[in-house]
């Protein structure tokens, strides 16, 4: 016999069911040529980030003279992830006007941005009315934001110990390579050799705050998705009479 706290997490699996797998970004936003746009873009970071990272090595050594072709590369893959970001966002907001009409109103045009607002609008439709159809109160509402506040808190205290780690592990490296190649290039005293360097250190941090973004995305992608959730609760609750 199925009881009152069986029918409760059962319903709470069913509404997260419905926010992201029957209405994921993928699923709702994106139609197959914005989505193949996007992992083009993707991989084109990832490949910027090894291009980066090759030059502060290969310039610390002896084979400077091919330095300069991997911040090339990094900079020609950076450029291809933009442009690849751009055609994806455009083929995604054309998927939307021709899929979802009635939401056009809630579209914001931001630049490298997907509609998540639209995507808020159809999720909060969703879930009001699953809502409504189970007769839900606000007590109980408040019941569910509790338990996904601590689901979500309970995967980030856990998923921060690989980034924390990577973190110890990379920075003596960085600061050795970073140590090395300064010293190298003040004594040369060419100002074109200096004004690459600092390029290609902008662009490091550039493509590493990239990177650091796609691996929070997965790392926490569950605690993300469960504060989404709440609070798309909470918008609905403050309707419920």
């Amino acid at each position: 016999m199925k009881t009152r706290l069986d029918s409760h997490l059962l319903f709470r699996k069913t509404i997260y069911d419905a926010c992201f797998k029957e209405l994921s970004p993928g699923k709702s936003l994106m139609d197959k040529i914005s989505t193949m746009f996007a992992k083009v873009a993707a991989i084109a970071i990832i490949i910027a980030v090894i291009f980066e990272t090759s030059f502060f090595f290969i310039y610390s050594s002896n084979l400077k003279s091919y330095s300069f072709w991997c911040l090339i590369g990094a900079l020609f893959s950076l450029i291809i992830s933009i442009i690849f970001m751009i055609k994806s966002v455009t083929s995604s907001r054309n998927y939307i006007k021709t899929r979802y009409p009635f939401y056009i109103k809630h579209m914001e045009y931001k630049k490298l941005s997907y509609e998540i607002s639209v995507l808020k609008a159809i999720r909060i439709n969703k879930l009001s009315y699953l809502i409504h159809k189970k007769k839900l109160n606000k007590n109980i509402l408040d019941t569910y934001i509790d338990y996904f506040d601590e689901k979500s808190e309970s995967i980030k205290s856990k998923n921060w110990l690989p980034i924390s780690f990577l973190a110890v592990f990379s920075l003596p490296i960085w600061n050795a390579l970073i140590n090395k190649i300064i010293p190298n290039i003040l004594k040369q005293k060419d100002l074109v050799l200096i004004i690459i360097f600092f390029v290609a250190l902008l662009l490091f941090l550039v493509l590493i705050f990239a990177l650091r973004t796609i691996l929070t995305s997965i790392l926490f992608k569950k605690a993300e998705e469960y504060r989404q959730l709440n609070e798309l609760l909470r918008i609905i609750k403050e309707s419920i009479d």
